[in-house]
């Protein structure tokens, strides 16, 4: 929780959500730049940060997406929108400012943050069929070269059959009709493309 109230406010809002007790102030934070690594482990463990200005919210996402987090970020007002257009998913509350709405990646339209929860699983179901969509038309792609290269090894020619193309055009229909029906469910954890494991799966599934 990043705010701008007083410390003793912070604490009892962060007890009352369920955040935790450790709750540190943004001069906390200041002091310990100076010593090496200390900033990174403040605001590795602490559950907030108070009496912070709107630079610093900005700062601080900057500074977690350093040490390797996928930042969400929250807000209403305009000293949140530098922070909302840094942070990975910036997400304006329903009553939020325009500014902060236009710096969103998404606004909630309704009170509570159950919307935030219906989000995420959504874009990880899309990504999923994405990833599914894309690893079929590389496994597709690799069997027709293969395809062809293997009847231009055993005809020794360069033209291909009627018979031939009719069966290539074949093994691509049935790989996109599977795809119309897919059943893909949102992952527990967030998603990371990587290309060589998209080729691996491909080359293992059309052999």
């Amino acid at each position: 929780m990043l705010t701008g109230d007083a410390l003793p406010i912070a604490k009892n809002i962060a007890y009352q959500v369920g955040l935790g007790d450790n709750v540190i102030t943004m001069a906390k934070v200041q002091e310990a730049k100076a010593r090496t690594n200390s900033r990174d482990m403040e605001l590795e463990n602490s559950d907030g940060i108070a009496q912070i200005y709107p630079e610093d919210k900005f700062s601080i996402v900057k500074d977690l997406q350093r040490l390797g987090h996928v930042v969400g970020m929250t807000g209403d007002g305009v000293n949140d929108a530098p922070a909302l257009g840094q942070a990975e998913v910036g997400i304006a509350v329903k009553n939020a400012s325009d500014i902060a709405k236009d710096s969103a990646s998404a606004v909630l339209t309704a009170d509570g943050i159950d919307g935030i929860i219906a989000m995420v699983k959504t874009s990880r179901t899309i990504y999923q069929r994405i990833y599914s969509w894309t690893l079929m038309m590389v496994a597709r792609k690799s069997n027709i070269i293969g395809y062809i290269v293997l009847m231009l090894l055993i005809s020794r020619s360069f033209m291909l059959s009627i018979t031939g193309t009719v069966i290539m055009l074949f093994l691509g229909d049935f790989g996109s009709m599977a795809l119309s029906s897919d059943n893909v469910r949102s992952s527990l954890k967030p998603d990371s493309f990587k290309v060589s494991r998209l080729f691996g799966v491909s080359g293992w599934l059309e052999y």
